[in-house]
C-alpha cells in the first residue's frame, strides 16, 4: 500500500466498515500512525459511571488498527458496526461507529457502574443472552472531531 488513502481504503474494505470523514482526516494528517498521550493521556468525565473518569491514552495507527481490530473486533460485529479506534490502557476501548462516526467507549472490562441515565448501546433482541459480557458500551460523542475537541 503506497498512500495513507489507500491504507484507509484497505481498513474499510476489511472490516466492512465506511469511516466519517472526520475521523479519516485525523488519519491522514497523523499518516496513519498510532499516537500516545503519554505521559499527557487525559481523563473524560462521564456522569453516568460510579467512577466517572475515563481514561484516553492511544489512538491507533494503521497497523495497530488492523492488529487490534483482528483480534477483538468479532466481538462486536454481531451485533454493532463499529472499528476500534482507541483505548484506555487498561483493555477497554474506544470505538467509532459505521457510516455515524459516533464514537462510543466500550468497557470491556466492567471497570464500571452505571449509576445513571445513559446513552448504552442496545442490544437487539435474541441477542441479550449471547452478548452478555458485551452490554457495557456507551455513546459518548457525536462525532471524532467532537472527541479531538476535548483533548
Amino acid at each position: 500500500m503506497n498512500t495513507h488513502a489507500q491504507k484507509i481504503e484497505f481498513i474499510e474494505n476489511k472490516f466492512n466498515i465506511k469511516l466519517s470523514t472526520d475521523y479519516t482526516d485525523f488519519l491522514l494528517k497523523s499518516n496513519c500512525l498510532s499516537s500516545k498521550y503519554n505521559p499527557c493521556y487525559f481523563e473524560y468525565k462521564v456522569d453516568f459511571l460510579d467512577d466517572p473518569l475515563i481514561v484516553f491514552d492511544e489512538i491507533y495507527g494503521f497497523d495497530k488498527l488492523i492488529e487490534i481490530n483482528e483480534e477483538f473486533l468479532n466481538e462486536l460485529d454481531i451485533f454493532l458496526k463499529c472499528l476500534i479506534i482507541a483505548e484506555d490502557g487498561g483493555g477497554n476501548f474506544y470505538l467509532v461507529e459505521n457510516i455515524t462516526g459516533k464514537i462510543l467507549y466500550w468497557d470491556r472490562t466492567f471497570l464500571h457502574d452505571v449509576v445513571g441515565e445513559c446513552n448504552k448501546v442496545a442490544i437487539p433482541n435474541g441477542l441479550d443472552e449471547l452478548m452478555y459480557n458485551k452490554e457495557a458500551i456507551y455513546y459518548l460523542f457525536d462525532s471524532f472531531k467532537d472527541l479531538v475537541c476535548y483533548m
